[in-house]
């Protein structure tokens, strides 16, 4: 389980580690936008990836060739696991902090148990 640095747990997540895909991760809230504008673009800030020798190679190979528009990794991995990725309940795990301002009817504090405080 990857989370950045800005991330918070407010439940239990054990289960996480017991997905069948060898990648899951929530779809990339757009806050300019205040949208989920791209069902293929997940946000690489919340992550399970099955642990993998190959995985971890075959991904590090890729990077050395691919220049990232940000600079950052979220571009790279949206590439690399291009159509492979399986998207879990971005309302529930890794709910971006800016729907509680954006789209507050979303919001089910009942219902979230992590949350990625991204920028405004």
């Amino acid at each position: 389980v990857y989370t950045d640095a800005d991330f918070i747990y407010t439940r239990n997540s054990d289960d996480l580690c017991e997905l069948p895909s060898a990648v899951n991760a929530g779809r990339n809230y757009v806050t300019l936008e205040k949208d989920w504008s791209d069902p293929n673009f997940f946000n690489a800030g919340f992550m399970i990836i099955t642990p993998s020798v190959d995985t971890f190679c075959k991904m590090y190979d890729a990077s050395r060739t691919f220049d990232s528009p940000t600079g950052g990794d979220q571009p790279f991995q949206n590439e690399y696991w291009k159509n492979a990725w399986h998207e879990i309940d971005y309302k529930y795990d890794g709910a971006n902090a800016n729907i509680y301002f954006n789209n507050y009817d979303e919001w089910d504090k009942n219902h979230v148990r992590s949350i990625h405080f991204t920028r405004s």
